[in-house]
């Protein structure tokens, strides 16, 4: 039988090395029978090679007209038979196959390749555009171990191998990675945080002490890393006095038909920050306990009022103002202090001076472990650790003074379940705040990575901006096409290949990488928090 092979043209450079080496190893595996486009041909593919050397997905080179070197993928092959026709047709088709014995047959078939060309091979092993066609009958080859080599470990963090060629380590460029942003992108149980620790370790390595790594650690993943002494669990703090009216609206949970609970929750905040005279107000739980006696004061004052009115003065955030407060005043404000109090019980345990939560260290793996932290809360978290990362960095390329030490490193923030904190309606202030570090973050030392299971829940202009993406299997649809719509660089072809990865394997685009590879991510050998809760029912 005879398949068709689809083959993606590479580069142009690298053709005296191919033809020394290919010609001599005797590699050659078929000839070029048609091309009707610049970027693809049909290539007939000898038996022998099919069964022992091509798949799908393996790298080919052949040469253009020009003679020079052009790398390319099989993306198709199928058999087929001169004796038969292209549609089998019941009755007929059986009749007219009668006359031939099984060897007659067996001669006759043989296999076509349908091969996508990546470009050509330079001498430097770099790859450019094809700009030419190739000759028909021209001798395509095996691609050589070396030239791949070449190819797939220009970078320094080493993440996996080929898939097609377990051999070839592929490594990509920390520079690239860390400063035009990436995304890691699966379905649930096909290997996103085995990429995720992965990658942090050889980053890690690479950059150990000249630049700080940051996880985002919504479940408390990655806090049982292999090497205890080279993780630093950072431990989450919510300081309400860092927040804007809004924000410590939605904590507490004042939502959007309260306009006059949250108005007097804002008057309250004001206020207080005014009568501290431009000094502290004191952290967390101290905050919140002076907007509740500034409540307090009010009703106490209403209460105690002749009339069924009374006269408050407050602060507006730009002067000192004064309202008549009416006894259908009284329930909303209570209504406040409650959500206050309940607030308070709620999170006592993570309110508090925000300083806290950014004792970094630039030696070890710093996780922000968000384990025990509703999701609410985990937002207004994430929101401030993200606002005062861009903002000390921005000030430490400034040369200013910091308020936080540890940025005057270089950061890369990795952020597990990032739909949770970019979410696609960009109504949180994390999402906002994310927004500014994929648009300004590499001016200012500041990269991201963006980590889901839900990639159509993501804002698009965040992860468009994520120049790296590493796929692996998602087969929901709709999740495909967005996250092809959010990079040139995903074909067509390769967005068929998401639905068929294995675990662990995943599709590799960006300029951290020279061309789009599918690749086995190397395997953690260390311990991960996230486990599979029904792993019980394994052996049953």
């Amino acid at each position: 039988m005879t398949y068709y092979l689809t083959i993606s043209i590479i580069g142009d450079n690298m053709r005296s090395i191919k033809i020394s080496k290919i010609e001599n190893m005797n590699t050659k595996i078929g000839i070029i029978v048609s091309s009707k486009e610049i970027d693809e041909f049909y290539a007939i593919i000898d038996k022998e090679a099919v069964k022992n050397i091509c798949g799908v997905g393996e790298y080919i080179i052949t040469h253009n007209i020009h003679g020079e070197t052009i790398l390319c993928t099989i993306s198709n092959i199928m058999p087929f038979n001169n004796l038969l026709s292209n549609e089998l047709s019941h009755d007929k088709q059986f009749n007219d196959i009668i006359p031939y014995s099984s060897k007659v047959l067996q001669d006759s078939s043989g296999f076509a390749a349908k091969v996508k060309i990546i470009g050509v091979v330079k001498e430097d092993f770099t790859i450019e555009s094809n700009k030419t066609c190739v000759n028909l009958l021209e001798k395509v080859y095996t691609a050589d171990n070396n030239i791949l080599n070449a190819i797939f470990s220009r970078g320094n963090i080493q993440i996996g191998c080929l898939s097609v060629r377990k051999n070839i380590p592929v490594s990509l460029d920390a520079k690239t990675l860390c400063s035009r942003h990436f995304a890691i992108l699966a379905m649930t149980g096909a290997g996103k945080s085995n990429t995720v620790a992965v990658l942090a370790e050889k980053m890690h390595e690479k950059t150990k002490g000249v630049m700080n790594i940051v996880i985002i650690d919504p479940h408390g993943e990655y806090t049982k890393m292999k090497h205890n002494s080279e993780i630093n669990i950072l431990q989450p703090v919510l300081d309400p006095s860092q927040l804007f009216p809004d924000q410590l609206s939605k904590a507490i949970g004042l939502n959007g038909g309260a306009s006059v609970q949250k108005s007097y929750l804002t008057y309250a905040m004001h206020t207080v920050k005014y009568h501290c005279k431009g000094r502290p107000c004191g952290y967390g739980k101290e905050y919140l306990d002076k907007i509740e006696e500034k409540l307090v004061e009010w009703i106490d004052k209403l209460n105690n009022a002749d009339s069924k009115s009374v006269t408050i003065r407050y602060y507006d955030g730009v002067k000192s103002r004064t309202k008549t407060l009416k006894k259908d005043d009284e329930s909303s404000i209570n209504r406040v202090i409650e959500k206050l109090r309940m607030f308070i019980n709620k999170n006592k345990d993570i309110l508090g001076f925000h300083r806290g939560m950014f004792n970094i260290q630039s030696d070890k793996i710093n996780i922000l472990d968000l384990s025990r932290v509703d999701e609410e809360e985990m937002i207004t978290v994430v929101s401030d650790f993200i606002k005062k990362t861009l903002k000390e960095r921005i000030k430490a390329t400034h040369g200013q003074e910091l308020y936080i030490r540890e940025f005057e490193l270089p950061t890369v923030v990795i952020i597990e379940e990032a739909h949770i904190f970019a979410a696609k309606n960009m109504t949180d202030k994390s999402a906002y705040w994310i927004s500014k570090i994929a648009k300004e973050g590499r001016k200012f030392g500041v990269g991201m990575g963006i980590i889901s299971q839900r990639p159509k829940e993501l804002n698009s202009t965040i992860l468009s901006q994520t120049n790296t993406k590493i796929i692996l299997k998602i087969v929901e649809p709709n999740d495909q096409r967005y996250v092809q719509e959010s990079s040139e660089n995903i074909s067509n072809d390769l967005l068929k290949d998401m639905p068929r990865l294995s675990t662990g394997e995943a599709v590799i685009v960006g300029s951290s990488l020279q061309i789009p590879a599918t690749v086995k991510i190397n395997k953690y050998n260390g311990k991960l928090g996230g486990v599979d809760g029904f792993e019980c029912l394994k052996n049953i």
